[in-house]
């Protein structure tokens, strides 16, 4: 059990529609804009690519509200990357994102996603370490299997 005090939790809700439709359009682009070359070939190589970066691009946005993290500019999307093996995260922060989730004490997330049907769920909970701070902020996690109307799935 962790013994950490919350920072903040994110939550995202989409829609995998309309990923199907922006890949449909330019996927070239949409894989270079919004994910790292890592997110993007892991989400090609899935059953449902479009389903893969749906849920991908939430445990992303819910890890950008968790951080609390706000940018100057334009969010650099590729600056959050969200991996998942066998059902578990790892979330990799970079850049302004990186900074931020520092400056706030963030030392681990906690993701947990799920899936019905067309629509994917993601939960980040960032989580500040007890004590002093070492090391980079936030660059692994610990997460919960996906799951699809209550069955375990790897994705």
């Amino acid at each position: 059990m962790s013994t950490g005090s919350v920072v903040g939790v994110g939550v995202d809700v989409a829609q995998s529609g309309r990923f199907a439709r922006l890949l449909e359009r330019g996927a070239a682009g949409v894989w270079r804009h919004w994910f790292t070359d890592r997110e993007a070939s892991a989400c090609q190589r899935a059953a449902s690519p479009a389903q893969a970066a749906t849920l991908c691009f939430a445990v992303k946005e819910a890890t950008y509200k968790a951080v609390g993290a706000e940018f100057s500019g334009p969010v650099r999307w590729r600056d959050i990357e969200a991996l998942s093996t066998g059902g578990r995260w790892q979330v990799t922060l970079h850049g302004e994102v990186a900074r931020t989730a520092a400056a706030a004490g963030v030392a681990t997330l906690h993701v947990s996603t799920g899936r019905a049907g067309d629509g994917v769920l993601a939960t980040v909970l960032a989580e500040r370490a007890t004590g002093p701070a070492t090391g980079p902020a936030a660059t692994t996690t610990t997460a919960t299997t996906t799951t699809t109307t209550g069955h375990e799935e790897e994705r």
